[in-house]
C-alpha cells in the first residue's frame, strides 16, 4: 500500500465513522483492525503525523499505535468530499485511464517499443486515481481509443473486454508524453490545420487575416484587378506593425 493509499484510506474511513456510542473518538484499531508488523506500524505513524501536520485530523499519540485516536478536521472532510466528486466525473476518469495506458507504456519502453498484455497495467501504480485502481474495463478501452488514435499500436483484439489483448508504444505516443502527456491537448495541437488558404477576388472595408485580436468586417464580390490588389497588399503591410506579434 502507497502512503497515498494510506492517506486515502484513513480520511474516507474518519469521514464515514459512525461511533458506537455519541462524542466518542475513533482508535487505529477502530478504523484499521489489522495485525502489523513494525515496519507497517512505522508507516501509519508517518502517515498519521503528516495528515495531522497538515491540519486534516486531529491526532492524540499514545505508547501503542493501536491506541491512537484522531478525528476529522472540516480540511480533511473537504478533501475527501472533493476527491469523491472527481472519483464520480466520467471524463476525469476516461483521462486518468488513457493517461495511465500511454505512460505506463511509455516507461516500459526505455530501450524501444516492446509488447506488453493490456491487463498488465491495472496491476500498477499507473492505474491509481484518486487513491483507488481504476477499473480494468475502463483501461482496456482506453487501450482501443490510443490505438484508433496512432498513439498506440495493438495486436489481437480482445473482444469483449473492449479493447486489444497486447499494446505497444507507438512514435507519436512517445511525442505525446514528452509533450506533457494530455492526450486531448496533444491531439488537438497535432490535428489542427496548419493555417489557411485565402483566395481574394474583391472586398471592401478591413481584413485581419489569422488574427486573434483583430476584429474585420469584409464584403466580397467578384474580379480584383491588379491595381486594387496593390493597394490591398499596401494595406495589410502598413499595418503589420500594429499587431501583438509584429
Amino acid at each position: 500500500m502507497t502512503e497515498e493509499q494510506r492517506r486515502v484510506r484513513l480520511l474516507q474511513q474518519l469521514y464515514d465513522y459512525r461511533p458506537s456510542e455519541p462524542g466518542s473518538i475513533p482508535e487505529v484499531v477502530d478504523l484499521l483492525g489489522e495485525v502489523m508488523d513494525g515496519h507497517d506500524e512505522e508507516l501509519w505513524r508517518s502517515t498519521l503525523r503528516g495528515l495531522a501536520h497538515e491540519n486534516l485530523i486531529t491526532l492524540h499519540e499514545s505508547l501503542v499505535l493501536d491506541s491512537w485516536s484522531m478525528n476529522i478536521t472540516s480540511d480533511g472532510r473537504s478533501i475527501v468530499e472533493s476527491r469523491r466528486k472527481r472519483l464520480e466525473d466520467p471524463a476525469l476518469r476516461w483521462q486518468a485511464a488513457l493517461t495511465a495506458v500511454l505512460r505506463w507504456l511509455y516507461d516500459q519502453s526505455a530501450e524501444g517499443p516492446v509488447w506488453l498484455q493490456t491487463g498488465s497495467v491495472a496491476e500498477t501504480d499507473y492505474a491509481l486515481f484518486e487513491g483507488d485502481y481504476l477499473p480494468k474495463y475502463l483501461l482496456y478501452r482506453a487501450a482501443e481509443q490510443l490505438k484508433n488514435d496512432g498513439l498506440i499500436e495493438a495486436g489481437e483484439d480482445g473482444g469483449e473486454l473492449g479493447g486489444p489483448l497486447i499494446i505497444r508504444l507507438a512514435r507519436a505516443g512517445r511525442e505525446c508524453v514528452d509533450a506533457g502527456g494530455n492526450v486531448t491537448e496533444y491531439l488537438r495541437q497535432t490535428r489542427q490545420p496548419a493555417g489557411n488558404v485565402w483566395n481574394i477576388h474583391s472586398m471592401s472595408g478591413n481584413l485581419a487575416v489569422d488574427s486573434t485580436y483583430v476584429t474585420q468586417t469584409v464584403i466580397t464580390n467578384s474580379g480584383l484587378d491588379a491595381d486594387q490588389l496593390k493597394v490591398l497588399l499596401a494595406a495589410m503591410l502598413e499595418a503589420l506593425p500594429a499587431l501583438p506579434f509584429a
